[in-house]
């Protein structure tokens, strides 16, 4: 499987980065430290959803639903009220509680020195696009069809 991180790269078909730096204010050189330093908590929190048959239920159901390709695909659409509410959704279904999205948060604030603020606003966004990604992916419609084969898992 890809990374969550390259996974995140080609979003928008590459303009990812670019789409959340605008939208954030910020370069795109600190749009990539944030998300580099968010994917981690993303992956442990995706990782421990597998390993509960209830909750890993419950995040196929929601992934299998299609409705999160369209923010993989346009990540603009995960910045209007219906994305960012699809985003914290998924953050909760993935972290638990807004107290773990805080506190990742609040780490990757002070790796990245980017501010706590624009790192909670994010982070629905790319839990949206990353949930668009692993539908892509699962359902063989991702972009770059070698991207698999090129992972250990190929």
């Amino acid at each position: 499987m890809l990374p969550l991180f390259d996974m995140m790269l080609q979003a928008q078909n590459g303009k990812a980065m670019e789409a959340m730096a605008k939208q954030f204010g910020l370069a795109q050189e600190q749009a990539a430290k944030a998300m580099a330093a968010l994917t981690p908590a993303f992956a442990s929190g995706f990782k421990r959803n597998t390993a509960n048959p209830y909750d890993f239920s419950a995040l196929l159901q929601a992934m299998s639903s299609g409705n999160y390709a369209r923010y993989f695909e346009d990540m603009g659409a995960a910045f209007t009220p219906q994305g960012i509410a699809d985003g914290n959704q998924v953050l909760q279904q993935i972290f638990g509680s807004k107290d773990v999205s805080r506190a990742i948060a609040a780490q990757a604030s002070q790796l990245t020195g980017i501010g706590q603020d624009i790192l909670k606003q994010m982070m629905p966004a790319m839990a949206d696009t990353l949930m668009g990604g692993l539908f892509k992916q699962t359902t063989g419609q991702f972009p770059s069809a070698d991207a698999f084969a090129a992972t250990p898992m190929g």
